[in-house]
């Protein structure tokens, strides 16, 4: 799971590997500078070398495999000692496990690129502190690229929620301020009464969506 084998239809792509053009499709799209792009795209270039590195081992490893079969095949008929099967086997399993450790590798370099792809290689993403807070807490834990990508919308959601907030907060302060109030009038018009619902009603939505992110990101940063 996790590389895709380089196809030649995708030669004139910038990466040998599709998932890797589909991860820098989307960067060139989530609004980085060209400062950005520029190191976001050495990380993916460097990752498509690990990816040539992978499958080059894959190849070696295919002929270390051919090549203990064909000694196994030449002692079972001529008797000789099984010395030379032994090494070949040896070889295969050698690069068994450095194959294993590398797509490993791979597969943590795909997630960290998904990441990027849409938050950068800093991982800011969020202009809100409180948000920008818990998306850091996100993503020192264990989620996935999946689950991130998630966890991101919903971030966005709870951000727009306190944005919207503030930005009620804001209009009700100036239209106190235009009646010559620095608190809360003493007799609320209609219209006042209408923000402190809008208000309200905005807080309660805010709170609930905090309680409910912290806790799924806590949670999981706190099992680690």
């Amino acid at each position: 799971a996790g590389a895709s084998p380089p196809s030649p239809a995708s030669a004139a792509l910038l990466f040998k590997d599709k998932k890797l053009n589909r991860l820098w499709e989307k960067a060139e799209k989530a609004g980085f500078s060209q400062e950005e792009l520029k190191q976001l795209r050495e990380e993916f270039q460097h990752h498509q070398q690990r990816l040539d590195e992978y499958y080059e081992l894959v190849e070696e490893q295919q002929q270390a495999r051919e090549q203990a079969e064909e000694l196994s095949n030449e002692i079972l008929e001529s008797d000789e000692p099984a010395a030379k099967s032994l090494k070949a086997n040896k070889s295969y399993s050698d690069y068994k496990s450095r194959i294993n450790e590398l797509h490993e590798t791979v597969r943590q370099g795909y997630d960290r690129l998904h990441v990027a792809s849409i938050s950068g290689l800093a991982g800011r993403d969020f202009t809100e502190p409180k948000v920008d807070g818990l998306w850091q807490i996100a993503l020192k834990a264990d989620f996935n690229a999946e689950e991130l990508d998630s966890l991101r919308v919903e971030l966005k959601h709870f951000e727009e929620r306190l944005k919207k907030l503030r930005h009620i907060q804001l209009e009700m302060l100036g239209a106190d301020q235009r009646h010559g109030f620095d608190r809360d009038p003493p007799e609320k018009s209609e219209g006042r009464k209408v923000y402190d619902r809008k208000i309200r009603d905005q807080e309660r939505h805010v709170e609930k969506l905090q309680l409910m992110l912290e806790d799924k990101i806590l949670n999981r940063h706190t099992e680690l």
